[in-house]
């Protein structure tokens, strides 16, 4: 079972739906998820062009780490092999599945059991990793409680969240 966003974080992504169209709050769920793998993971290299992984980090003791993001309002998203091949070219490739509408699920999937198509979250998240999962959930609440009902006002919410810059506990300014 994917892992559930709290209902703050998840209503105020719907908001910004409200909002917003389709295509920037996916922009702004992206940029969420990358500030919050960014917690924890000291040089995460973000890469918002196409062609390849949305985020890569290299650690000496944790290996490559590559993260295609998928930001859906209707529980699939289309996979293609572009997606697939920056994830699938490292030992811990993840696929991140978020379905915004309420409550937002979020789901984290191994890259090498995926393969291009329609990737419907329902049909895959009995494998998704479980840990990482809860993590990823807990830093993007961090995110979205850093941000609260400011990001909703914001002339340009992607800005606002890139511009957001957040301590070492995941609060504002420290």
């Amino acid at each position: 079972m994917s892992i559930l966003l709290s209902a703050f974080g998840g209503e105020l992504l719907t908001r910004l739906a409200r909002k917003t169209d389709d295509r920037q709050v996916g922009y702004v769920v992206q940029d969420v998820i990358t500030k919050a793998l960014a917690q924890g993971r000291p040089g995460l290299i973000v890469n918002n062009a196409a062609g390849a992984a949305d985020a890569h980090w290299n650690s000496a003791d944790r290996g490559q780490w590559a993260w295609e993001i998928k930001c859906t309002a209707s529980g699939s998203a289309a996979l293609t092999e572009r997606d697939l091949e920056a994830p699938k070219s490292v030992a811990n490739g993840r696929i991140v599945m978020v379905d915004r509408r309420f409550p937002v699920r979020i789901a984290v999937l191994p890259a090498d059991l995926i393969g291009p198509g329609d990737c419907r979250l329902a049909a895959w998240e009995h494998v998704g990793l479980k840990e990482e999962e809860r993590d990823l959930a807990a830093g993007m609440e961090r995110v979205l409680r850093a941000a609260d009902m400011e990001l909703l006002s914001a002339e340009n919410p992607r800005e606002f969240i890139q511009g957001l810059i957040l301590g070492p506990s995941g609060s504002v300014g420290e």
